[in-house]
């Protein structure tokens, strides 16, 4: 039993049991960074399309695309943030807001954007806009907007509807 052949036999099937480990462990991981930079190259082709639909002053529903693609990227991305908050405040049709405001809600844990949806409550004048923004620093619980949502419903020049849900917001957010 203690032959010298037994021994080498052994060995030769242990040194081929490491030597096919480490293969599969060299061809999971090249999948895996191969996996990896087609995601990267993924992203920017997004980033790239959704920069390049909000750019497009001539036409609202190619921004409303670019609002969508920024909506679906899976990761936080802040030149995207930006791009949202730029259009929430600036861009002249409301759908293209109220599509910005909804896409920032999802990146609502963090701060940069909740400190935008708070700045932006005081400089909307469209009364559906302000509704959505208020539902949405509502739903978050942001207690920095609780001044601004006191302004407003006490404001006389803001809508009644408004105004209720300034109030009902105030309320829903401190309980």
């Amino acid at each position: 039993f203690l032959n010298p052949t037994i021994y080498r036999v052994a060995a030769s099937v242990v040194l081929l049991m490491v030597a096919g480990g480490i293969g599969f462990w060299y061809v999971d991981r090249q999948a895996k960074e191969a996996e990896l930079l087609a995601l990267r190259q993924e992203m920017e082709a997004t980033r790239k399309m959704v920069f390049a639909l909000l750019d497009n002053n001539e036409s609202a529903s190619q921004r409303l695309m670019g609002v969508k693609a920024a909506y679906e990227t899976p990761k936080h991305d802040d030149a995207i943030v930006q791009a949202l908050v730029r259009e929430m405040n600036e861009d002249d049709n409301a759908n293209v807001r109220l599509s910005a405001i909804e896409a920032l809600g999802r990146f609502s844990n963090e701060s940069l954007v909740r400190k935008a949806l708070v700045e932006s409550l005081s400089n909307q004048t469209d009364p559906v806009v302000q509704l959505a923004l208020i539902q949405v620093l509502v739903q978050i619980k942001e207690k920095d907007a609780l001044k601004s949502l006191q302004k407003m419903s006490e404001d006389d020049a803001v809508l009644p509807s408004v105004r209720d849900e300034a109030h009902a917001g105030i309320i829903k957010i401190n309980v």
